[in-house]
């Protein structure tokens, strides 16, 4: 009998959608869009300017293509892109795509986005890295999505990295759930950050842009030691 409650099951299985055949004729793999509509509809209604918006983590493109049509640019970042996003890329000129992980584009994506969408890598220490390079490319005012806060996958884990490497850090099974684990980090990244407000917590999480913290400091000299 399996140990996992029912609502971890609930987590796990989140998004195992029906392939969805959209009006242009794509069937994706999964519909892992309109699950999450009411989401998208409270953090566009957030945002004063819709003109630009950077996704991380593209898969296939089904959200690429619905961002294309709310924003007047959208980047995306996908490391390793699918056949089908090539495709929503090709068909729709206001999509520019940067291959690769988020910190190897960075020059790459630009700045001054309106709203920032992370559904990337789902190792811990990758998503808070992402959320805090991606953030700084974001506008006051603007809205960060952040997907599968909730998300974990033990056997998916386990999977991702070579023979017995999970095994050699020794770390028993509510740990390495939790050193993996998308919420750990971005609980961790929202702990010191004074810039955000949170609005939207479930299986995702949205934080809306309050401040720019750099833009109130007097001197930054006094952040560091007189004989630095």
């Amino acid at each position: 009998m399996s140990s996992l409650s029912e609502n971890d099951m609930k987590v796990m299985n989140y998004h195992e959608g029906q392939p969805q055949e959209t009006t242009n004729g794509k069937n994706y793999t999964y519909d892992w869009t309109s699950i999450h509509s009411d989401n998208f509809k409270q953090c566009f209604e957030q945002i004063n300017e819709k003109k630009r918006a950077l996704e991380v983590g593209c898969y296939e493109g089904r959200t690429t293509a619905m961002l294309a049509d709310v924003f007047n640019e959208v980047v995306g970042v996908e490391p390793a892109p699918r056949e089908l996003l090539l495709e929503t890329v090709a068909e729709n000129k206001n999509v520019t795509l940067c291959k690769g992980l988020l910190y190897d584009v960075l020059n790459e994506v630009g700045s001054d986005f309106d709203f920032v969408y992370i559904d990337g890598s789902h190792i811990g220490q990758d998503v808070m890295l992402d959320v805090q390079l991606a953030w700084n490319k974001l506008k006051v005012g603007g809205v960060l999505l952040i997907d599968d806060y909730e998300w974990y996958n033990d056997p998916y884990i386990v999977s991702m990295f070579n023979d017995g490497f999970i095994d050699s850090l020794e770390l028993d099974h509510k740990e390495y759930r939790a050193r993996f684990s998308p919420k750990r980090a971005v609980d961790a990244w929202l702990s010191v950050s004074v810039e955000s407000d949170v609005f939207i917590e479930n299986y995702q999480l949205a934080v809306k842009k309050v401040r720019n913290i750099n833009e109130h400091i007097k001197n930054r000299r006094v952040f560091f030691s007189p004989d630095d």
